[in-house]
């Protein structure tokens, strides 16, 4: 099968996956899925049942577990493609980037506060200074209205006073602003 050819082939019977970078995603159909399971690329996969393991990752692999045949039916309908369902052009999903540098260090330590600075060098001093603690550095021209953190996260914005007007930035729920 040619690249992107098992993600068309797929998406005739689960119009809700959507494309995200080089693979899809979506509701896997083989167990009541909440989320987001299924991956479909060069392979699929479930990340939660693995109901690939059957009968395999690939194109023929599906057909079995979907339709409930065997190899040789799966087979067939493939070359015939008669009986599969019309072909469903794939939504890509929006990406979203934080407005901040350092998300990684974010998702290592889910349970430390966060420290979002509005200095790049600031954000290197105070790693090598204060390691225990997660430093990210805001994006210049990016606003901090929405990080994109769960609201519980708790966060410490640390804005430089460039206007000199004694401004030091908002206080968002359980966020805090120091100057």
């Amino acid at each position: 099968m040619q690249e992107g050819a098992l993600v068309g082939l797929i998406s005739r019977f689960l119009p809700w996956l959507k494309m995200n970078g080089t693979e899809a995603k979506g509701r896997c159909c083989f167990h009541d899925d909440e989320g987001e399971s299924l991956r479909v690329g060069l392979t699929w996969r479930c990340l939660i049942c693995g109901a690939q393991d059957e009968h395999g990752g690939d194109a023929n692999g599906f057909l079995q577990s979907f339709l409930g045949c065997d190899a040789a039916h799966a087979q067939y309908e493939l070359e015939n493609q008669s009986g599969l369902p019309p072909e469903h052009p794939i939504e890509q999903a929006k990406l979203v980037r934080p407005p901040f540098f350092g998300l990684r260090q974010v998702l290592d330590r889910p349970d430390d506060k966060v420290w979002i600075h509005t200095l790049a060098a600031a954000v290197v001093i105070a790693r090598e200074l204060i390691p225990e603690r997660v430093h990210v550095g805001l994006i210049q021209g990016r606003s901090w209205d929405d990080l994109g953190l769960p609201p519980e996260r708790k966060c410490v914005l640390l804005p430089t006073n460039r206007a000199g007007d004694g401004q030091i930035g908002p206080t968002l729920g359980r966020r805090q602003a120091y100057g």
